[in-house]
Parts: structure tokens; sequence; C-alpha cells
């Protein structure tokens, strides 16, 4: 919560070449007369909700959480419903949740082309800009062998790479191919 928070606060600090539309999309109005940056902390909050009952250990020893985005989305829902969240706040905070784990599958596949910023795209939109900020965050907050400087790092460098491709996506204007 307190990583989500500051990425959203200081973007020009976490990914400097894309400050300004970070800046931009944290502003955008989400519903309940939240901004995406106060909607943000929801979603945060919620996006490990389902890892206690995801939780296996496999015969080697290796924990794991297999299902715990798309559970805790579904419950991210049921709650949001019983505080009576608008719908446009309980969508942006289950897309986020949902896909708070996106971004850290596509650090093994860089450098990162069109099909994949365009994948993310669709997965992430309207939302694009704050599930990075999730993600980044969740990955900022990792405690134990999983939180290496290098992972941070690449994570980050991934993160910059994605957004970029974005950019370029979003400022083109094409024709689809069928209609």
């Amino acid at each position: 919560l307190d990583a989500a928070a500051d990425i959203a606060a200081h973007p020009e600090h976490y990914l400097p070449h894309h400050a300004d539309r970070l800046r931009v999309a944290m502003d955008e109005p989400v519903g309940d007369e939240l901004d995406a940056r106060t909607a943000l902390r929801l979603a945060a909050l919620f996006h490990d909700i389902e890892k206690p009952s995801t939780r296996t250990v496999s015969a080697d020893g290796r924990v794991g959480f297999m299902g715990h985005d798309r559970k805790g989305a579904a419950t991210t829902r049921r709650i949001l419903r019983r505080w009576r969240a608008a719908t446009s706040t309980i969508r942006f905070c289950m897309l986020l949740v949902a896909e708070h784990l996106r971004l850290g599958f596509m650090v093994h596949d860089r450098p990162i082309d069109r099909r994949d910023g365009y994948r993310y795209l669709k997965a992430t939109a309207p939302h694009t800009h704050a599930s990075v900020v999730v993600s980044l965050a969740d990955r900022f907050a990792t405690r134990g062998i999983r939180a290496r400087q290098a992972y941070v790092r690449a994570h980050t460098q991934t993160a910059d790479e994605l957004l970029q491709v974005v950019a370029e996506l979003e400022s083109e204007d094409r024709e689809p191919l069928l209609r």
C-alpha cells in the first residue's frame, strides 16, 4: 500500500521517462469521487487477498499461490459491492487485482515487442498505467529471496520498456485490418 501510494505520488523517481503520463493517469476520475491515485490504494490493499486460500507447497518445498489473482478479483468484487462502491471503482480494483502479475511475467520476455505491448494494453485498458503502478509496488514490497535488487531493477526496466511500447501504440491512428 505504501509503495503504491509513493509510486503514484512520485512517478518521476520510479519511471522518469513516463512521469507525465503516469501523473495524468493518476488524476483520472474512477468513481465514488475517487481519482485513480486514491482508488489505486484500494486495489493495492486487495491485490493478494486470496493468497492464504490458494497457498500450496510442492514436494520440493516451494510455496505457490496459483490463481490468487483471479480469485482475489472475485473477492474484491464481493467486498466492494458490500461496501456499496461505485461499479466503476469495483471494475478498476478488479482489473488491477486480476492483472497485477502480468508485468512480472513479462520480465523474462524482454525486450518487449509491439505484440506484448498490445496484449498488455488490451488486458489492462483503460487503466494500463495504474496496472503498472500496482505491479511495481508489489515487487518493491516483496521480502526475502525474491526481493533482490536485480529483480527489482529488472521489473522496473520492464515497466519502462512496456510503457514506451504502450505510448507508441496509443499514439498510432491505424485503421483496423478487418471491420
